[in-house]
C-alpha cells in the first residue's frame, strides 16, 4: 500500500509545473496527495495501518520513489519565504500535514467533506487563504 502510494505520488510530483514553489507548491503537492488517496481509499486504510505500526513496520530504505523529502522541501521553502509562522518547527509542520492529508482524504472524512481540515491547518501556520495566494502568483 506505502509503495503504491509513494509511486503514484512521486511520478505525479515530478510532473508539477517548474515555476511552483512556496506555499502554492505545497498546495499542489497537497492536491496531488488527496487525489490518489481519493482513487484507492484502500491504500489510505492499508497507510493507516502501517503508520500506526498495527500490522509491520515500513522498511523506508527499501523505498528509492519516497515523495515525502520533496514534500519537506516545499514546506521548508514556505517558511524560508516567510508565507508560514517562523515559530513553528517546517520538519515538524510537513509531517502533520501529510499525517492530516492522510486521514482528511481517506474514507473516514467523507462524513465532513464542507470541512477542509488541511486549509485551516495552513491559515493556523499563517499561510493566506489559497484564493489569496493563487492571485497573487499570476499578478
Amino acid at each position: 500500500a506505502m509503495c503504491l502510494l509513494f509511486v503514484n505520488c512521486f511520478e505525479r510530483y515530478q510532473s508539477v509545473e517548474p515555476h511552483l514553489d512556496g506555499i502554492v507548491l505545497v498546495r499542489e503537492f497537497i492536491d496531488i496527495d488527496t487525489d490518489e488517496i481519493k482513487r484507492n481509499p484502500v491504500i489510505a486504510q492499508n497507510m493507516m495501518l502501517l503508520l500506526s505500526g498495527h500490522t509491520a513496520q515500513p522498511r523506508y530504505e527499501l523505498i528509492d520513489f519516497d515523495p515525502r523529502p520533496l514534500f519537506d522541501a516545499a514546506v521548508r521553502q514556505a517558511f524560508e519565504r516567510g508565507e508560514l509562522r517562523s515559530d513553528l518547527d517546517p520538519k515538524q509542520f510537513s509531517i502533520l500535514l501529510q499525517r492530516t492529508v492522510l486521514i482528511e482524504a481517506g474514507p473516514i472524512a467523507h462524513a465532513t467533506p464542507q470541512i477542509d481540515g488541511i486549509e485551516l491547518l495552513l491559515q493556523a501556520a499563517g499561510a493566506l487563504p489559497r484564493e489569496v495566494t493563487s492571485n497573487s502568483t499570476t499578478v
